[in-house]
């Protein structure tokens, strides 16, 4: 169905735009319910300008972190996207280099991205795919504020709306500065506050599993191990190729052995004594639907070292879902992403949801005595991930593992202290991510709530 809209000379005249997606009736609906909250133009308050100018050619293997727009979701960095610049090209573009408290804008693909930069990616530079928003330090306006903003739908509306392009759209420097935010006096630092606590959070979720890790390095003596590989060649017993069943030299690499045997001089046991092994469903990809309104679905790429959030999975249509009637995943049960080439990672699922094929599901037996919180962390450190890296077999150019891999993998127990120390700093981590995000949500909806109440003053 067409959108119909007028709009006067006056009004094109003032926002320099003519093309009629600039002036679509939902973009003007929100803009004016935007203009009652005494809003301030972004370039009033804050020094902008974008990441370097320059040629892929200046990428390399370590150095600097080059954060790009892959790298900045909804008030979060994900660096493991990120890549590098050496620290000459870095010296060379001091306007460029993020400094604590910079707002992070994404100007091209996903456009509307924003983040502030908190220790955990200083030192860093970016390339010219994302925008530089530097609040003053005298500045009444906290740079925690303006992202949570931008985030909000009354920002996001703006970062697209002054998009520009033919073939990619880009949200241009220039028009960053246009972008209208609202003020709202105490009200902001109160919402600044929230978004600044749920960074920190995160931060805390981090260190929770650092310290897992920590642990685990310390307990199993893992960071003095040595490579037992001397030189390209090692040799294996005609017994150990029967019993695996595998001829190919990187089965037998003698650095996963080492580390089999360090876990199996301690206490331990093996994954199908705790916890029965099935696959997903190979759902029709044609009832999988384009938002979240269906039932929500794990899929390979869903599957990452942490636990499984329904809000941003895949969703299959439900009258489907419940005629197909496969049995859906449930709380503490663990999934495994089944095809890679780096990791074969394990996730907690939190609340109920159905499972694709290729993901293998882990549900607890009744009298198992290890927490799946202890079995994740395990199958996701570099004990579970040197075992199934080794057990994978390659299918043209995708590594897979299967049931069996999985079912064999040893998991160190040592004692039941560890065991409760790993579980319970597991589990602390989870809680914490999961109050950064309620705690993100809380800000987002907040300011959103004031701009509608002043609407109705």
């Amino acid at each position: 169905m067409a959108v119909w809209s007028e709009i006067n000379c006056s009004k094109i005249n003032r926002f320099g735009r003519s093309d009629a997606e600039y002036y679509q009736p939902s973009n003007q609906n929100l803009y004016d319910k935007l203009i009652n909250a005494n809003p301030e133009k972004l370039k009033t308050m804050a020094f902008i300008t974008d990441g370097i100018h320059a040629s892929p050619d200046i990428v390399t293997e370590n150095g600097v972190r080059y954060i790009s727009a892959k790298c900045v979701r909804d008030n979060s960095f994900i660096i493991d996207n990120c890549i590098f610049i050496s620290k000459h090209q870095n010296d060379l573009n001091l306007r460029t280099q993020l400094k604590k408290h910079d707002v992070i804008i994404t100007t091209v693909g996903t456009i509307g991205n924003v983040a502030v930069v908190n220790e955990e990616i200083i030192p860093s530079n970016c390339d010219r795919h994302v925008g530089i928003i530097r609040v003053s330090n005298n500045s009444d306006i906290s740079p925690y504020y303006i992202s949570t903003f931008l985030n909000s739908k009354y920002g996001r509306f703006q970062s697209l709306r002054e998009s520009a392009g033919n073939v990619q759209l880009n949200l241009y420097i220039s028009n960053i500065g246009k972008i209208l935010i609202p003020r709202f006096g105490n009200e902001e630092r109160t919402i600044a506050k929230i978004t600044q606590t749920a960074y920190e959070k995160r931060e805390l979720s981090k260190s929770l599993y650092i310290q897992a890790q920590e642990l685990l390095n310390r307990e199993l003596g893992l960071n003095n191990s040595q490579s037992e590989m001397t030189s390209n060649r090692y040799e294996s017993s005609f017994c150990e190729l029967m019993d695996s069943r595998r001829f190919d030299s990187e089965y037998y690499n003698p650095k996963v052995k080492q580390i089999v045997k360090r876990i199996s001089s301690k206490k331990h046991s093996i994954i199908k004594k705790h916890f029965h092994i099935k696959n997903g469903f190979p759902w029709n990809s044609k009832k999988f639907l384009d938002d979240n309104s269906g039932v929500p679905v794990i899929r390979i790429r869903d599957v990452k070292p942490t636990y499984i959030d329904n809000d941003v999975l895949s969703s299959i249509e439900t009258k489907y879902c419940k005629a197909i009637s496969f049995p859906k995943g449930q709380k503490s049960d663990i999934v495994i992403g089944m095809d890679g080439l780096k990791y074969f990672y394990a996730a907690l699922i939190e609340e109920p949801c159905s499972i694709n094929q290729r993901v293998c599901h882990l549900t607890p037996r009744q009298n198992s005595n290890i927490s799946s919180e202890y079995a994740t962390f395990m199958i996701n450190s570099e004990i579970g991930q040197a075992q199934l890296l080794r057990d994978m077999t390659i299918a043209t150019t995708v590594g897979r593992i299967t049931n069996r891999d999985i079912a064999k993998l040893i998991l160190p127990i040592v004692s039941d202290d560890f065991h409760n120390s790993i579980t319970n700093l597991i589990r602390k981590s989870i809680n914490a991510k999961k109050q950064s995000k309620q705690l993100l949500e809380q800000a987002k909806r907040r300011v959103e709530e004031l701009i509608e109440q002043a609407v109705r003053k």
